[in-house]
C-alpha cells in the first residue's frame, strides 16, 4: 500500500480538485508491455492483480468506475521510506526501512513512554495514520515473527514464548523465502507455516534448501537476527557564550557575523550548504529568542547569510541581555563539485547566485507571499502553474547540487523577455473573463469584440489552438470540454488570449 499511498498523498497536494471515488492502478514497463506493479484495495476487489497486463486489468473493472493510471517509481518509495524510518524515530531510536513497505524498530523498554506496548502500538498507527498511510503495527520478541505477523495479521502484540502460537496459522509467504522456495512448498501441499513446522527438521533442506530453517529458527528466537539501523547525523551547530548578560548591539552583531563565518567554514569542510537555519539568542530573564531563515537554494557565503540575519536582528528583543547565541543548520544538502573559472561558464553563475540572493531577501522581507512557479501536469493553463514557498523541499534538488535552472525556474524569469512569438501570454487571469465576439463565421476569424465595456476592432487574429479537457478526470473536474484558443491584437496593439468553449466566449490572458 506504500506507493499507493505515496500517490495519493502527492495528488492531494495538487491545486486541482481531487479525483471522484475511482481506483487506482501503478503500472510499470516489461519485456510484455505494461503491467500492473500495485493496484488499491478496490481494484483488487474486483479480480486486479500484480502482474495483470494493463489491458486485462480495464477489462476486468467496470466501465463506469473511475480509473487512474500512474507509473510505478520504485526510486521514490525508497527514498520516502528511508524519510518515514526517521520519522519512527520519535518511537524507538533504532529503527530500520524494510523494503518494500515495512519499518522495524527495536522497542526494548520504550513502551514505558508510551503507556505499555498497547499504548505503543496506538501511538505508531495514530503516528503514520495522520500522515495519510494505511498501516498496521506488531510487537514481538523476535523481528522475524512481528514481520510476519503485521504482513499477514492484523496489528497485534506478541507475548514471549508465543511466537509458535502466533505463527502458526500464517501463509507460507510471512516466513520471507524466496519465491522458488514458496512454490516448492506450494506444490507439495504445504500452505501454512504450522505445515511445514510439524515436517521434522532433518528432511527440511534436502528438499527445500537450507534458507527454510534460518528463517524459522530467527521468527522462532533460536537464531540472532540483526537490523542496520538508520544513522541521522546530528546538525551543525556554532555556539558563543558571554561572560555575562550582554545588551550592546555591536557586539553581538559582531558574534553573530563570527559565527555566521564558522557555520559557512563547517558547511565548506562538509561540500554542503544550508537551506534553513536557526539563530536563537540566550537571554537572561526571558524565555530565549528563535530566529529561522528559509533559503530558495542552498548557501555557504557568510556576507549572504548575513544580510539575511540583520534586518531581522535589528528587530529583535534583546531583554536585559544576551547571554549566548548558536546558529544552527537544521537543513543541510550537499553540493556537488563544478568549475569556477577558467572553462566555467562563471558569468551565467553569477547571475544564478544573485537571483538566488534576491529571491531570498524578498522572502525574509515578505514571508510566505513570495512564491515560485512549479509545474503541474495538466493540460489546462490555469492548472499547469501553482505557487510554492521558495523553501519548500520541491525544490532542494537545484542543490543535489549541480545548481542548473529548473523548468519551474525558468517559467518565472521567462516572462520579463516574453514577445508575441510565444505561445503563451505573460498575464494569465485568475479567473477567464467574458468576451462578446464578432466573426464573419462561427469557425471563422474574429473581427472586432467588446471587452470591458469597449469596442475594439481587431487587427490580427491567430488561431484556433485546440487544447482538450483532462481525459483522465471525471467530467465534472476535467476543466469542461474542448477549449479554442485565438490570439487578437486590437487597434491599441493590445494582445489578447481569448478562447471559445461551449459556453460561450472568454479572456485568459494578455501579453504585457
Amino acid at each position: 500500500m506504500l506507493p499507493i499511498d505515496l500517490s495519493r498523498r502527492r495528488r492531494l497536494r495538487e491545486p486541482s480538485p481531487p479525483d471522484p471515488e475511482g481506483c487506482l492502478l501503478l503500472i510499470s514497463t516489461a519485456a510484455r508491455g505494461q503491467i500492473v506493479s500495485h493496484c488499491c484495495p478496490l481494484a483488487a476487489q474486483h479480480g486486479v492483480r500484480p502482474g495483470l497486463n494493463i489491458t486485462q486489468a480495464r477489462a476486468i473493472l467496470p466501465p463506469t468506475l473511475h480509473v487512474r493510471i500512474e507509473p510505478h517509481d520504485p526510486a521514490r518509495d525508497a527514498r520516502a521510506l528511508s524519510a518515514l524510518s526517521v520519522v519512527a524515530q520519535s518511537l524507538s531510536p533504532i529503527t530500520s526501512a524494510e523494503a518494500p513497505d515495512g519499518i522495524l524498530a527495536d522497542v526494548s523498554g520504550c513502551a514505558r513512554v508510551f503507556g505499555g506496548e498497547e499504548g505503543l502500538v496506538r501511538a505508531a498507527i495514530s503516528r503514520f495514520t495522520d500522515l495519510g498511510f494505511h498501516v498496521r503495527a506488531a510487537i514481538a520478541p523476535t523481528y522475524g515473527c512481528a514481520q510476519a505477523v503485521v504482513r499477514c495479521g492484523r496489528s497485534r502484540i506478541v507475548p514471549d514464548g508465543a511466537q509458535r502460537q502466533a505463527l502458526y496459522p500464517l501463509p507460507i509467504r510471512a516466513l520471507r523465502l524466496d519465491p522458488g522456495t514458496e512454490e516448492a512448498l506450494h506444490e507439495v501441499g504445504l500452505d501454512t507455516i504450522g505445515q511445514v513446522m510439524a515436517i521434522p527438521r532433518s528432511v527440511l533442506p534436502a528438499r527445500f534448501g537450507e534458507d527454510i530453517l534460518l528463517r524459522l529458527d530467527q521468527a522462532l528466537g533460536h537464531a540472532m537476527e540483526t537490523i542496520d539501523p538508520i544513522h541521522t547525523t546530528d546538525p551543525i551547530r556554532v555556539d558563543r557564550l558571554f561572560d555575562g548578560p550582554s545588551d550592546q548591539f555591536e557586539a553581538i552583531t559582531l558574534t553573530v557575523r563570527d559565527l555566521l563565518g564558522d557555520l559557512c567554514d563547517h558547511l565548506r569542510q562538509r561540500e554542503s550548504g544550508t537551506t534553513r537555519f536557526t539563530l536563537q539568542l540566550e537571554r537572561s530573564d526571558t524565555e530565549p529568542l528563535n530566529l529561522r531563515f528559509a533559503l530558495s537554494a542552498p548557501a555557504r557565503d557568510a556576507k549572504h547569510l548575513w544580510k539575511l540575519v540583520h534586518p531581522r536582528l535589528e528587530k529583535a528583543n534583546l531583554g536585559f541581555g544576551v547571554e549566548g547565541i548558536s546558529i544552527t543548520s537544521t537543513r543541510t544538502v550537499r553540493i556537488a563539485h563544478r568549475q569556477n573559472t577558467c572553462w566555467g561558464d562563471g558569468r551565467s553563475r553569477e547571475r544564478e547566485s544573485a537571483r538566488h540572493a534576491w529571491l531570498d531577501t524578498m522572502a525574509n522581507r515578505f514571508g510566505n507571499r513570495v512564491k515560485r512557479a512549479a509545474l503541474v501536469e495538466s493540460h489546462l493553463p490555469e492548472r499547469a502553474v501553482r505557487g510554492d514557498d521558495i523553501s519548500t523541499d520541491s525544490h532542494v534538488h537545484m542543490a543535489t547540487c549541480r545548481q542548473e535552472r529548473t523548468d519551474s525556474d525558468a517559467a518565472i524569469w521567462k516572462c520579463a523577455r516574453v514577445n508575441i512569438s510565444s505561445s503563451r501570454p505573460s498575464l494569465l487571469f485568475p479567473r477567464p473573463e467574458p468576451i462578446l465576439i464578432t466573426a464573419l463565421a462561427p469557425d471563422g476569424p474574429v473581427l472586432a469584440f467588446r471587452w470591458r465595456n469597449e469596442d475594439e476592432r481587431v487587427v490580427l487574429c491567430r488561431g484556433p489552438e485546440r487544447i482538450e479537457p483532462e481525459w483522465w478526470k471525471a467530467r465534472g473536474d476535467s476543466g469542461g470540454g474542448p477549449r479554442d484558443y485565438f490570439r487578437l491584437q486590437d487597434t491599441r496593439g493590445r494582445w489578447l488570449w481569448v478562447y471559445r468553449d461551449e459556453t460561450g466566449w472568454f479572456v485568459h490572458g494578455v501579453w504585457a
